[in-house]
Protein backbone atom coordinates (compact mmCIF):
# COMPACT_ATOMS: atom_id res chain seq x y z
CA UNK A 1 0.00 0.00 0.00
CA UNK A 2 1.30 3.29 -1.06
CA UNK A 3 1.74 6.37 1.74
CA UNK A 4 1.03 9.41 -0.13
CA UNK A 5 2.79 12.49 0.51
CA UNK A 6 1.29 15.86 -0.33
CA UNK A 7 2.89 17.98 -1.53
CA UNK A 8 2.62 22.33 -2.81
CA UNK A 9 4.99 23.79 -4.98
CA UNK A 10 5.45 27.75 -5.48
CA UNK A 11 7.86 29.43 -7.53
CA UNK A 12 8.51 32.35 -7.38
CA UNK A 13 10.67 34.76 -10.03
CA UNK A 14 10.33 36.78 -13.67
CA UNK A 15 7.50 36.28 -16.31
CA UNK A 16 9.76 34.53 -19.17
CA UNK A 17 11.70 32.43 -16.39
CA UNK A 18 8.20 30.89 -15.32
CA UNK A 19 7.13 30.64 -18.41
CA UNK A 20 10.35 28.54 -19.62
CA UNK A 21 9.90 26.41 -16.37
CA UNK A 22 6.51 25.35 -16.96
CA UNK A 23 6.39 24.76 -20.81
CA UNK A 24 9.27 22.56 -20.00
CA UNK A 25 7.45 20.75 -16.92
CA UNK A 26 3.72 19.96 -18.98
CA UNK A 27 3.91 16.66 -20.47
CA UNK A 28 1.94 15.63 -23.74
CA UNK A 29 -1.22 15.24 -21.67
CA UNK A 30 -1.23 18.56 -20.43
CA UNK A 31 -0.02 17.45 -16.49
CA UNK A 32 2.71 18.35 -14.84
CA UNK A 33 5.40 16.06 -14.75
CA UNK A 34 9.00 15.41 -13.07
CA UNK A 35 9.89 13.25 -16.17
CA UNK A 36 9.59 16.06 -18.66
CA UNK A 37 12.16 18.56 -16.49
CA UNK A 38 14.36 15.27 -15.59
CA UNK A 39 13.68 12.43 -17.67
CA UNK A 40 14.12 8.61 -16.25
CA UNK A 41 17.07 6.95 -18.58
CA UNK A 42 15.56 4.49 -20.58
CA UNK A 43 16.30 1.00 -18.82
CA UNK A 44 16.27 2.88 -15.19
CA UNK A 45 13.69 2.61 -12.73
CA UNK A 46 12.27 3.00 -9.26
CA UNK A 47 16.09 3.87 -7.47
CA UNK A 48 17.10 5.92 -10.40
CA UNK A 49 13.88 8.17 -9.52
CA UNK A 50 14.91 8.50 -5.78
CA UNK A 51 17.93 9.31 -6.28
CA UNK A 52 17.68 11.56 -8.94
CA UNK A 53 13.80 12.96 -7.80
CA UNK A 54 13.88 11.94 -4.21
CA UNK A 55 10.31 9.90 -5.06
CA UNK A 56 10.05 6.98 -6.97
CA UNK A 57 7.18 7.99 -9.38
CA UNK A 58 6.08 10.61 -11.03
CA UNK A 59 3.70 13.69 -9.19
CA UNK A 60 -0.02 12.58 -9.51
CA UNK A 61 -1.75 16.02 -9.49
CA UNK A 62 -4.45 16.26 -6.46
CA UNK A 63 -6.77 17.83 -8.97
CA UNK A 64 -8.32 17.75 -12.13
CA UNK A 65 -6.68 19.85 -15.30
CA UNK A 66 -7.33 19.74 -18.70
CA UNK A 67 -4.56 18.53 -21.12
CA UNK A 68 -2.71 22.40 -22.17
CA UNK A 69 -0.31 24.93 -20.47
CA UNK A 70 -3.21 27.89 -20.00
CA UNK A 71 -4.52 25.72 -16.96
CA UNK A 72 -0.83 26.39 -15.62
CA UNK A 73 -0.72 29.84 -17.16
CA UNK A 74 -3.90 30.86 -15.38
CA UNK A 75 -2.61 29.79 -12.08
CA UNK A 76 0.48 32.38 -12.13
CA UNK A 77 -0.98 34.94 -9.95
CA UNK A 78 0.01 38.47 -9.86
CA UNK A 79 3.54 39.39 -8.68
CA UNK A 80 5.08 36.27 -10.80
CA UNK A 81 4.26 33.37 -8.82
CA UNK A 82 3.09 30.11 -9.89
CA UNK A 83 1.60 27.64 -7.35
CA UNK A 84 0.42 23.61 -7.73
CA UNK A 85 -0.21 20.68 -5.96
CA UNK A 86 0.04 17.47 -6.23
CA UNK A 87 0.83 13.77 -4.37
CA UNK A 88 3.88 11.63 -4.56
CA UNK A 89 4.76 8.09 -3.07
CA UNK A 90 6.35 8.31 0.02
CA UNK A 91 8.16 11.32 0.15
CA UNK A 92 8.71 14.36 -1.23
CA UNK A 93 10.58 15.64 -4.50
CA UNK A 94 13.19 17.20 -2.75
CA UNK A 95 16.15 16.02 -5.72
CA UNK A 96 14.18 16.82 -8.51
CA UNK A 97 13.63 20.52 -6.92
CA UNK A 98 17.33 21.09 -6.54
CA UNK A 99 17.70 19.99 -10.00
CA UNK A 100 15.07 22.36 -11.25
CA UNK A 101 16.06 24.60 -9.60
CA UNK A 102 19.67 24.48 -10.82
CA UNK A 103 18.23 24.94 -14.55
CA UNK A 104 15.76 27.52 -14.00
CA UNK A 105 18.43 29.86 -11.44
CA UNK A 106 16.63 33.12 -12.17
CA UNK A 107 13.61 31.14 -10.28
CA UNK A 108 13.04 30.25 -5.86
CA UNK A 109 10.98 26.99 -5.48
CA UNK A 110 9.26 26.27 -2.06
CA UNK A 111 8.18 23.06 -1.81
CA UNK A 112 5.86 22.30 1.26
CA UNK A 113 5.21 18.77 2.05
CA UNK A 114 3.33 16.38 5.06
CA UNK A 115 3.08 12.87 4.86
CA UNK A 116 -0.10 11.56 6.72
CA UNK A 117 0.94 7.82 7.48
CA UNK A 118 4.72 8.49 8.65
CA UNK A 119 3.75 11.51 9.98
CA UNK A 120 6.14 14.00 8.81
CA UNK A 121 6.21 17.04 6.68
CA UNK A 122 8.88 20.34 5.62
CA UNK A 123 9.58 22.97 3.84
CA UNK A 124 12.20 22.91 1.29
CA UNK A 125 13.39 26.59 -0.21
CA UNK A 126 16.15 26.40 -3.14
CA UNK A 127 17.34 28.84 -5.35
CA UNK A 128 20.08 28.55 -8.38
CA UNK A 129 20.51 25.27 -7.06
CA UNK A 130 21.17 25.42 -3.50
CA UNK A 131 19.26 25.21 -0.42
CA UNK A 132 18.24 28.20 1.35
CA UNK A 133 16.28 26.52 4.05
CA UNK A 134 15.60 22.69 4.86
CA UNK A 135 13.12 22.41 7.47
CA UNK A 136 12.07 18.94 8.11
CA UNK A 137 10.12 17.90 11.09
CA UNK A 138 8.32 14.86 12.59
CA UNK A 139 4.92 14.78 15.38
CA UNK A 140 7.21 15.03 18.21
CA UNK A 141 7.92 18.37 17.88
CA UNK A 142 5.77 21.28 18.07
CA UNK A 143 7.55 22.95 14.83
CA UNK A 144 5.84 20.06 13.20
CA UNK A 145 2.50 21.32 13.89
CA UNK A 146 3.56 25.28 12.91
CA UNK A 147 5.03 24.11 9.40
CA UNK A 148 1.89 22.51 9.21
CA UNK A 149 -0.18 24.99 10.25
CA UNK A 150 1.21 27.86 7.60
CA UNK A 151 1.84 25.38 4.58
CA UNK A 152 -0.95 23.20 4.59
CA UNK A 153 -3.69 24.80 6.71
CA UNK A 154 -3.52 21.78 8.88
CA UNK A 155 -4.39 22.08 12.31
CA UNK A 156 -2.73 20.28 15.35
CA UNK A 157 -5.78 17.25 15.85
CA UNK A 158 -6.92 17.54 19.74
CA UNK A 159 -5.37 14.48 20.36
CA UNK A 160 -1.82 15.88 20.32
CA UNK A 161 -2.51 19.17 22.63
Amino acid sequence: MVDWCENKLTVTGDWDSLMGFLTKCINPEGRFSFDELVPTPVGSGQQWRLDNWGTCADAEPDEECPGDVSYYIQRILRGYEFSTSFETQWSPPREWIKKASSQFPNLLFTLSYFEREQFFCGELVVSAGSEIRNDYEDSDCDYFWDILARTQDYAKPDIFV
